[in-house]
């Protein structure tokens, strides 16, 4: 017996219906089968990698303390800046130790123990025999000994890291083979609910809609008065029609929007994973460097004073220094310094940081014109960030400056779009100007349109003057010169602001002499 039209139509949206609920069933077993791949990794992982790396970084920071002592010529502020890293060591150690949580992870830490307590040793005994006045043994035992340590218990440090990332891709790639698994099942629900939905359709449109429009074609053919609008089928249908277009325009909007945020998130990725290399690979480099500068300083001493070997020497040393700075710029952008702020004097800041400019402005010749309103209030900030950035954006106007050139520095108070006094300090040349394609990209990371730049100074001083809650802004760029702008929070007035400003000041103060 041939079933009605209205039995087929219900026992295809029942089966629509059932297919969806299997579809949803499958996709949430497999979110929540996936978080908790995911909570699992959280909670057993990454405490224990952060605890490695922050291992690591303790670890590297046990090093030089002993070489700058020799070479400082036994000054103890190396002795106690030693004696304040290691109980970080210990700390870090203790807390790798107690996020571990396979065999091999705690095999590792009892030979990092073991290592490194042997260049602790070592390393004491390289400080006693300076002490003694035997400086020729300590620099002979530092080289042979401590170094050689050291890198063994970074080596061992690294290990624990590996193993580390080792697991965590593991449970990813386990991760993985059930997304796919789920995907494929969840692939094939989609397909049926499709066919059955193909199927629901065909039968509505054969069963309701062609008959329907026929009986409208056929009544408007058999009354030439019928009106255009008085069909509440049709109407009905186009109301339909016009909200099928309007979800279509959204899923559209939607599409796009996801795009451009997979778009974003690849960047954030492909950002973080630079930012990651470019810490490894200054740590990488940060070890050599410190070597070759005692070497250096060894060499130069056996040489003794010959003019044209000094000048060699000279031309190394500052080679040396600027692979310092590029490795600094790295450290600071992979981890930035936290930022102390208390109130901060406007006038002594400046002045400090044009006395550590002076020797480039005399080599550039280039004139300095410097202005700053009456009576500026305090500015609630971390002196020397904020030292740091004026020093970056002054080296940038001095390579954009011809010689001859001019620059401007002025600090005036104005208020920002809410209504907030900022203190406001602008740096401008009369440089080419930037070229518009770069100036939309100037604070963007590695971006640079010098030769020997990293594209990090910029893209810093932006995250510092974030973590002020400022800014950092370009105001304007032509073929006269450019202008930036610093925008610092202005500091609350209260009598509790006196000493933080005072000490302030005299940190600047000593830092300029």
């Amino acid at each position: 017996m041939p079933r009605r039209l209205s039995t087929k139509i219900s026992i295809s949206i029942l089966g629509v219906l059932a297919l969806a609920l299997l579809s949803s069933g499958v996709a949430l077993m497999a979110a929540w089968r996936l978080g908790q791949v995911m909570v699992k990794s959280v909670r057993d992982n990454l405490p224990s990698l952060q605890a490695a790396d922050d291992l690591e970084v303790a670890l590297l920071e046990q090093r030089g303390f002993v070489s700058s002592y020799i070479l400082d010529h036994g000054n103890p502020r190396w002795i106690d800046e030693l004696a304040k890293s290691k109980p970080r060591f210990d700390r870090c150690y203790a807390t790798a130790r107690k996020t571990a949580l396979r065999p091999d992870e705690f095999l590792i830490l009892d030979e990092l123990l073991v290592e490194f307590a042997r260049y602790d040793t070592k390393r004491n005994e390289v400080i006693t025999l300076f002490d003694q006045g035997d400086e020729e043994t300590a620099r002979r035992v530092l080289l042979r000994d401590v170094l050689p340590l050291h890198k063994e218990a970074d080596r061992l440090s690294k290990k624990f890291h590996a193993a580390n990332v080792r697991f965590i891709n593991e449970m990813a790639d386990q991760a993985s083979r059930q997304i796919r698994h789920d995907t494929w099942l969840v692939g094939a629900c989609v397909l049926l609910t499709l066919c059955a939905g193909t199927a629901l359709f065909w039968q509505f449109a054969q069963g309701v809609l062609r008959p329907l429009r026929q009986m409208l074609a056929e009544a408007r053919g058999f009354s030439p008065d019928w009106p255009d609008n008085s069909s509440t089928e049709e109407d009905d249908l186009e109301a339909v029609g016009a909200h099928l277009r309007l979800l279509m325009s959204g899923v559209a909007d939607a599409r796009t929007t996801l795009e451009r945020n997979r778009i974003e998130l690849r960047n954030a990725e492909k950002l973080a994973s630079v930012g990651k290399l470019a810490a490894s690979v200054a740590h990488e480099i940060r070890n050599p460097l410190t070597s070759i500068k005692m070497w250096l300083f060894w060499i130069r001493g056996e040489v003794m004073a010959r003019p044209d070997v000094d000048d060699a020497f000279g031309v190394v040393e500052d080679e040396l220094s600027r692979l310092e700075a590029v490795v600094r710029n790295f450290l600071e952008f992979s981890r930035p310094p936290e930022a102390r702020l208390a109130p901060c004097e406007v006038g002594p800041l400046l002045d400090a940081t044009l006395q550590l400019m002076e020797h480039r402005f005399q080599e550039r010749k280039v004139q300095l014109h410097q202005q700053a309103a009456a009576a500026l209030p305090p500015m609630m900030a971390d002196a020397h960030q904020i030292k740091q950035v004026l020093i970056n954006l002054l080296d940038n106007a001095l390579d954009a400056c011809p010689a001859g050139g001019q620059i401007a520095l002025s600090a005036v108070v104005e208020s920002d779009v809410g209504g907030a006094a900022m203190v406001v300090i602008r740096v401008c040349d009369s440089g080419g100007g930037i070229p518009p394609e770069a100036a939309a990209r100037i604070f963007e990371p590695f971006f640079s349109t010098k030769d020997r730049g990293t594209g990090l100074g910029l893209c810093i001083a932006a995250s510092i003057m974030a973590r002020h809650r400022g800014r950092l802004v370009l105001e304007s760029s032509s073929a006269s010169g450019t202008c930036f702008a610093v925008w610092t929070p202005v500091a609350a007035e209260t009598g509790d602001d006196k000493a933080p400003v005072a000490m302030q000041n005299r940190e600047l103060n000593q830092e300029a002499a």
